[in-house]
């Protein structure tokens, strides 16, 4: 049996194959702006909470208004228009099958925006595993503290019955605004030499996953 009754997945890089895109779609940007282009590895090095300041290290002059808003706006449109060739891990639908199997209510929480995090998950098939699937309402992604601490007290289950997975150093605060334990995945947006760094537990798939719980 397991020691969790609930599982808490982020979505970009996590159950979702797609810091490559991230890459690609931003260097058509720098591209356009004249600026250095970047490498999934320069990215996973660098990328981070708040997303405002990622843009600014790489040259984007967003303190000025609306620049902001415009290379926001650039970023998604740039995602969406290539969202379809994304992935999922290869081994997210066993992860997801057996948890269920094991009685695991699972939920996704996001820093996507709601409505693209709703038809994506339903495109790749396994919106039926989750019992919430929860993004935010805006372009931005600020961030998702404030949510995860929503959610925490929505599910109404102790804190220690519950587990963040995720594959950035922003899940662990997102984690502990709920109080509860957080795993993170090495395959996504940040490099494993940061996410060891923080002190949780970190996996490189969903198999050591599955051993942990």
């Amino acid at each position: 049996m397991s020691r969790y009754s609930h599982i808490l997945w982020d979505w970009n890089g996590t159950l979702i194959d797609d810091a490559w895109l991230g890459v690609a779609v931003m260097n058509e940007m720098l591209e356009k702006k004249s600026l250095p282009t970047i490498t999934v590895e320069y990215y996973r090095a660098v990328f981070g909470f708040p997303v405002r300041d990622y843009y600014r290290q790489l040259g984007f002059a967003i303190d000025e208004d609306p620049v902001w808003e415009e290379v926001a706006n650039d970023f998604i449109g740039g995602y969406h228009r290539r969202m379809h060739e994304v992935r999922l891990f290869a081994d997210v639908e066993a992860t997801l099958g057996a948890f269920r199997e094991r009685g695991l209510t699972q939920i996704i929480l996001s820093a996507m925006e709601q409505r693209t995090l709703t038809r994506h998950v339903a495109a790749l098939g396994i919106a039926d595993y989750f019992s919430h699937v929860q993004g935010i309402d805006n372009h931005y992604a600020d961030g998702k503290g404030h949510m995860a601490q929503a959610m925490g007290e929505r599910l109404g289950v102790a804190p220690d019955k519950i587990l963040f997975v995720g594959d950035t150093l922003h899940d662990i605060e997102a984690a502990r605004r709920i109080g509860c334990d957080c795993c993170l995945c090495s395959r996504g947006h940040q490099s494993k030499e940061r996410l060891l760094a923080a002190g949780v537990p970190v996996v490189d798939s969903f198999q050591e996953l599955n051993s942990m719980l």
